[in-house]
């Protein structure tokens, strides 16, 4: 699912990643930044920059707060 054909190399990022071992995380968890995996198959070159596919992802529900960062179309 997460891209890793070996449950060992599986454990060997993430504790390269988080410095536990997935039982040492299950044990004494840490918060965990949420990033995806980045797919440069949804990126098209266009005249004068890149223009990207949207993806839409279901979560469960998650709770987020965060500060209002207003941006206009131009900079957008």
């Amino acid at each position: 699912m997460y891209g890793f054909e070996h449950e060992q190399s599986y454990i060997r990022a993430l504790k390269k990643y988080l410095g536990l071992t997935s039982g040492e995380f299950l044990r004494r968890p840490v918060d965990v930044p949420l990033t995806e995996r980045f797919e440069l198959s949804t990126i098209t070159a266009v005249q004068n920059g890149l223009l990207f596919r949207p993806v839409i992802r279901y979560k469960k529900v998650l709770l987020l707060a965060s500060k209002l960062y207003p941006m206009n179309l131009k900079e957008n």
